[in-house]
Parts: C-alpha cells; structure tokens; sequence
C-alpha cells in the first residue's frame, strides 16, 4: 500500500508558540555544557530509534544527530553565531517536557519531528556545509600528505572555509529571493 501523505500549514500563530517554547527551552538550558546537550539529543535518537517510531520520525533523526555533531566537532569548530543557534536548536531536546508525551503511541515523537523538521530547514545550509566537511575529512584522511604539500589540518582548514563561505552565500541567496519573507525560527 503506498503512505499517505499528510500536510498542514503553521500559521503565524503556531510558529510564534514554537518560537516560544524553543526560547523557554533555551533559557532552561542555558547552563548546560555543549557535550550535555549533544548527549541529550543522542539520547533522545537512540530512544526513538529503539522504539520503532514511525517513518515520518526516522526521516528525520539523522538531520538531529548531524546538528548534535555539529556542535562537538571540534574540526568543523562552529562561528559563535552558528553556535548560538545550534545549541537553541539543540535545547527542545535537552528538556524533559513535551509538547506531545514521547509515550503516546505513533504521536510521542510528532513534535519532535516537527521540530527536527524545522531545525532542519532553518540549518539546511550548515547541515550540508558541515556534510560536505565530513565526507572531504575523510577522503583527506585515507590519501597520505604529498611531500612537501599542504598538511591534514591545512587542507581541512581550507575546506572548511571554502564551506563557510558558501554557506553564507546561499544564506544570502535565500534572503534575496525571499525578499524577507524567508521563514526564520529564531
């Protein structure tokens, strides 16, 4: 049988309660170290993934655990900015109160996915960016320095600023395009 696709519109409304819940969550976890967050969210795609969620969740939770990475990646070493955001992405998940109960059958895990799906889209192009870093430290790492040519570190350094800047291109890209209606979540 083939699924079924379901679509809904947020309002204006409904984002401004999300924007809301995420700034609470936020300043609830504010205190917490970026290794206590990452864990957090960890934790929360191990459970999900444990508990046969649904595939509308399981879609979605590499797209957390690529932005929990993001933040502990000490090569990848996020702008202070980027990192503000990612660590308020990061906070829904850090918190033990739910929107909807992760317990509730085939609905625990909506509004995380929900969310995730919103994180995404709002990180779409960091997400990729930092994808992309991965896959070229890994193919850095399985060739041997050239003599005499640039070092790992070099290499991934100058990757990772190639990546940067086309990460702020697109970002800028979007907004013209949007001509500031672009959907921003904080």
């Amino acid at each position: 049988m083939p699924g079924l696709k379901i679509a809904f519109t947020l309002q204006s409304r409904d984002l401004t309660r999300l924007r809301a819940v995420l700034r609470e969550a936020a300043l609830a976890s504010a205190h917490l170290e970026d290794a206590e967050m990452v864990e957090a969210a960890q934790k929360l795609a191990s459970r999900v993934r444990a508990s046969d969620p649904p595939d509308y969740v399981e879609e979605r939770i590499g797209a957390l655990e690529t932005v929990a990475e993001m933040l502990r990646d000490a090569d990848w070493t996020l702008p202070s900015s980027v990192r503000r955001r990612v660590r308020t992405a990061l906070a829904y998940f850090s918190e033990p109160a739910d929107m909807i109960p992760d317990h509730v059958p085939v609905l625990g895990y909506l509004d995380d996915a929900i969310m995730i799906e919103l994180i995404r889209r709002e990180l779409e192009h960091e997400i990729e960016g930092y994808r992309d870093f991965c896959r070229a430290r890994r193919q850095i790492s399985q060739r041997r320095s050239a003599a005499g040519g640039p070092s790992r570190g070099d290499r991934l350094h100058a990757r990772r600023k190639q990546l940067r800047a086309r990460i702020q291109a697109r970002q800028v890209r979007d907004a013209e395009r949007a001509g500031g209606r672009r959907f921003r979540l904080w």
